[in-house]
């Protein structure tokens, strides 16, 4: 197994990096549901073995895998289409979100349609290097799959972030 070391970070950003099917969006998900701490952002899961997007200020769950290639309204990647709508939405938030009363930010996740300028993308990177620029006292934890892991943090200027595998996510975030 991958040891990572947790750098003196100069910003609050942390990156949840693990493998795909290994449990990162289950803990987020049970961080969420157990914490006192006011969230905002959004987690992407699977209830009823299709994809979700649940934003974390309302508690509004969004469907973010369609079931075809609706050609107005889906975004191929791999076998599965996923909801422009889902995404424009989460865009017009994302740039609104620096003004957010919560104290913690997810971003479940930063993946290849983001690695290649679409997804999410230009707005969750604006709201990266924004959030960077601000000092606060805001956490932003940023989901990343292992294999993503360098290229995104590259992409992203994400070099100060610490990086915790799921098993020190859960000893940081759910254990404390």
């Amino acid at each position: 197994s991958t040891y990572f070391i947790v750098r003196r970070m100069s910003n609050n950003i942390f990156i949840l990096s693990a493998p795909i099917r290994s449990g990162k969006t289950t803990a987020l998900m049970e961080f969420w549901e157990e914490s006192s701490t006011r969230f905002d952002g959004f987690i992407t899961p699977d209830i009823d073995e299709s994809r979700k997007l649940i934003l974390l200020d309302t508690d509004e769950e969004l469907p973010f895998e369609l079931d075809e290639a609706d050609e107005k309204n889906a975004i191929a990647i791999g076998k599965f289409f996923l909801s422009k709508s889902t995404f424009d939405l989460v865009k017009n938030k994302l740039q609104q979100l620096h003004k957010t009363p919560a104290s913690l930010i997810i971003m479940d996740e930063l993946g290849k349609l983001e690695m290649d300028g679409k997804g999410f993308e230009p707005e969750l990177g604006d709201f990266i290097q924004n959030f960077k620029g601000a000092s606060s006292n805001k956490t932003l934890i940023i989901v990343i799959r292992n294999t993503l892991l360098a290229a995104a943090i590259e992409k992203f200027k994400l070099e100060d972030a610490a990086i915790l595998s799921l098993d020190l996510f859960i000893e940081k975030f759910l254990e404390s």
